[in-house]
Parts: structure tokens; sequence; C-alpha cells
């Protein structure tokens, strides 16, 4: 039982992980990310957990600083994002599902 669960969440961290790589490559592709990027979606992440639709202005509370534009642009990038990483999890849920019936 220990060997599988490993094996499961190996696989989890698998595809993740594979997204996370991918998306990675994009961006440094077209130029490098910059720290206010990766605070608007940490940002936007958060506010989306509390139930809080992610703004620009919102955001820019949570993060403390950042131009308007520049966080409408990471904001953009991570709505664009989001529905990737909810199929990671959809995908990975309905895996287990099928593993454990």
């Amino acid at each position: 039982m220990h060997f599988t669960i490993s094996v499961i969440l190996f696989t989890m961290i698998h595809i993740i992980g594979m997204y996370c790589v991918s998306f990675d490559i994009e961006k440094s592709a077209m130029a490098r990310v910059s720290n206010t990027h990766q605070a608007v979606f940490k940002a936007a992440d958060a506010l989306l957990e509390k139930g809080v639709r992610p703004t620009q202005q919102n955001v820019r509370e949570v993060i403390g600083s950042g131009s308007i534009t520049t966080i409408n642009k990471a904001l953009g990038d991570w709505w664009a994002s989001l529905s990737e990483r909810l199929n990671a999890v959809k995908t990975t849920l309905k895996f287990l599902s099928l593993y454990f019936a």
C-alpha cells in the first residue's frame, strides 16, 4: 500500500511539475519573469482561495507595490494559465478516483 501511494504521489508531482516546467520555459523564452509577475500569481491564487475575484487593485493591495500596467499584464497571464492549472489538478484527481475505485 505504501508503494502504491508513493507511485500516485510521484505521478501527481510529475503531472503538475510538467506544467510548471513548460510554463517556466515558455516564459523564459519570451522574457525573464519579474518578481512582480511572480508576486501577482501568488497574490491572485491567494485571493481566489479566499473566494475573492483577483483584480488589478486588490492584487496590488496584497503585494504592496507595482505598476498597474505590470500587474495587469501578469494578471492576464494568470487568468490564461488558470484553466491549464485546474485541468492538471482535475486530471490527477480523475486518475486517483479511477485507481481507487
